[in-house]
């Protein structure tokens, strides 16, 4: 489990990715979700060395047409939204190129 990680570990972690923290937090309800969530946003923050987090990146294509689906975009996208507040670089990938957002974007 990834809390575990975050308290025994004084290396780079590498979270690949983020995606299957959600998933596990899916069958949660929005208090046991948010409780779940923030839990590792603390521990996250806590944690002294540097952290690589893979995230997946949804919204870009066709909705769901499944519950579970459209769940896992909104929890995802709480948890990157978070993420990105509290990290000292975002960065994309895309076709094997990297860009850093925070060089060209602003937040709104």
């Amino acid at each position: 489990e990834i809390l575990n990680v975050l308290k025994s570990e004084k290396d780079v972690l590498l979270i690949d990715s983020i995606g299957g923290f959600v998933i596990k937090g899916l069958p949660m309800n929005i208090e046991d979700w948010e409780l779940y969530k923030n839990n590792l946003l603390d521990s996250l923050s806590q944690y002294k060395n540097t952290i690589i987090i893979v995230g997946e990146q949804v919204g870009w294509g066709l909705v769901s047409e499944y519950n579970v689906g459209n769940l896992f975009a909104d929890r995802l996208g709480e948890v990157l939204n978070s993420l990105t507040k509290i990290t000292d670089n975002n960065w994309i990938t895309i076709n094997g190129k990297a860009l850093r957002l925070d060089d060209i974007f602003i937040d709104i």
